[in-house]
């Protein structure tokens, strides 16, 4: 509004103008309703004033009740400084924002946040949409079973969430925002998805940096829930996870001229808390060239838990390819399982196929395409690439095999060492192929393995030798499962088989344990305390 006065000369200049408002009936409800930061017992909470303004607003009202019983929702009401953003760190804050915290909550609940406001009047308008978010289990703790790292590299993250049950149908799209933590970021990375994806993939990050990762659910363009937690991307050779030991039996599913099917069997995690850690399995997979010994570049992929193989697609045809498994967690990586497969020549089938390996056998079998009438079949491994520099490389070992024989064991084989195994029927041109590496000794773990008797400081174990007689030496080790973070294995001297024949013995017997036995004595502690394994030596 502008005034000006007359005179009988005429109008004389207005007035600066001057800003009125009218008073509405009822003020609107307050917009943007959002969590900034969850704790344990505290959330903090940030919203914009109603619009357009009806009313001068003088004063806020909050109400909250856990989602689980709303019968009786608490009040608090705020004006003045208590409604200051100072100190609040978020990039969705503006100069416009009004904050606060509700305190004295649970942890790991989820609760129901309105916020209404009130005119110089005394009446007050209408409550803010619904909006809910969920306390922290523990401050010292990653925020759990609503936001999950599921794997990290030096220069991408991947994040897996869950809304809580009652409002997940409501939510049809995400937003999600990634920023540097260490800093204010003006401008975070903002990507959406819809409702029916809960998972996403963040790439080209920085190395050895923490990202703050927002995720926040609309229905309708209303914002239902919000979660935040911070993680952090690895450098190019992170540390081992000692604990974690690597998963075992790598396994040749299926394979192409392009394709290589995988599977293999998760590590054995005994302590169950650490087991719950395990999120992902991180796989590579690289080609190798037997003529210069040179692997070339590796490609990575990452499997969830509870997945337990992987597809690759797209290989070149007749390539050996080195494979590896890692368990992974969200703060680092175990054990590395390796294996080496190659693909078949176009057109060719699946003749060759590996059974089973020690760190000194491949047993391989075959289907008898050729028939049976031929002559017998030529079979030889020829060594690739070896761990160990003392290994000869392309020494080959030859074995005939029957014609109506469709496997056959190779023994006396080099440990952590790739073999071009190839079959050939004697009186034909045609043959079959593939690549294979035994494993890294003490590897192979038995099966079958059970506690026969004990007392307060002894055990008697029994196990299934091998199959096919395909191990000659066994070695018997334990460690404290109260100790295991720290501790490392007590190995057993290594025993030939023939040492180790269950003595006739009637309780050897009655519970079915299989046909070699050890007996492991002077233990410093009762044998449950204990984890025992026994290896391939």
């Amino acid at each position: 509004m502008k005034v000006r006065a007359y005179t009988a000369e005429g109008p004389g200049p207005w007035s600066d103008p001057l800003e009125i408002r009218t008073t509405g009936s009822e003020l609107g409800p307050p917009r943007e309703l959002t969590a900034v930061q969850t704790k344990s017992t505290a959330i903090q909470l940030t919203w914009l004033p109603p619009y357009p303004e009806k009313a001068i607003v003088t004063a806020y009202r909050i109400r909250y009740s856990p989602r689980a019983d709303d019968s009786n929702p608490t009040e608090f009401e705020l004006s003045g400084d208590e409604l200051s953003c100072a100190g609040y760190k978020s990039s969705i804050i503006t100069s416009a924002n009004l904050c606060t915290t509700v305190k004295n909550l649970q942890p790991s609940t989820t609760y129901r946040f309105a916020v209404q406001g009130q005119s110089s009047s005394g009446t007050w308008g209408e409550w803010s949409s619904d909006y809910f978010s969920t306390t922290r289990k523990d401050d010292n703790e990653m925020l759990g079973g609503s936001l999950k790292l599921l794997s990290a590299g030096h220069d991408n993250l991947k994040v897996k969430w869950t809304p809580p049950a009652v409002i997940g149908e409501k939510i049809d799209t995400y937003q999600l925002f990634i920023s540097v933590a260490s800093e204010l970021d003006q401008h975070p990375k903002e990507f959406t998805t819809p409702g029916s994806q809960t998972d996403y993939h963040f790439r080209q990050l920085d190395s050895v940096t923490q990202y703050n990762v927002t995720v926040q659910g609309l229905s309708g363009g209303n914002k239902l829930w919000f979660i935040s937690s911070v993680f952090a991307t690895t450098d190019f050779a992170e540390g081992l996870l000692s604990w974690l030991p690597a998963p075992t039996d790598l396994h040749l599913i299926e394979k192409s001229d392009t394709m290589l099917h995988v599977d293999w069997v998760p590590p054995e995690i005994f302590d169950i808390e650490q087991r719950e850690l395990l999120t992902h399995y991180r796989v590579t997979i690289a080609p190798f060239d037997p003529r210069t010994g040179i692997t070339g570049p590796k490609k990575n992929y990452t499997v969830p838990v509870p997945g337990n193989s992987i597809k690759f697609e797209g290989l070149t045809p007749e390539t050996i390819y080195n494979i590896t498994v890692q368990a992974g967690t969200s703060s680092g990586y175990g054990h590395v399982l390796w294996g080496t497969y190659s693909t078949l020549a176009p057109g060719q089938p699946h003749i060759l196929r590996l059974i089973n390996r020690t760190p000194t056998t491949l047993h391989v079998e075959w289907e008898p395409v050729w028939g049976r009438s031929h002559s017998g079949y030529i079979l030889t491994a020829r060594s690739l690439h070896s761990v160990y520099p003392h290994v000869r490389i392309n020494q080959l070992k030859t074995f005939e095999v029957e014609p109506w024989e469709s496997d056959f064991v190779i023994r006396g084989l080099h440990p952590s060492t790739v073999y071009n195994v190839t079959l050939k029927p004697k009186d034909q041109n045609e043959a079959a192929w593939g690549a294979y590496a035994t494993l890294p000794p003490g590897w192979f773990l038995v099966k079958n393995l059970k506690q026969c008797d004990k007392t307060n400081f002894a055990v008697s174990m029994s196990w299934e030798p091998v199959e096919l007689n395909m191990a000659s030496h066994y070695q018997v080790r334990y460690i404290r499962m109260k100790d295991h973070h720290e501790a490392t294995w007590t190995e057993e001297d290594a025993r030939e088989s023939k040492e180790l024949l269950c003595p006739k013995i009637r309780m050897y017997f009655q519970d079915g344990c299989g046909r070699l036995c050890y007996l492991v004595f002077n233990l410093p502690h009762n044998p449950s305390e204990y984890i025992f394994q026994v290896c391939v030596a």
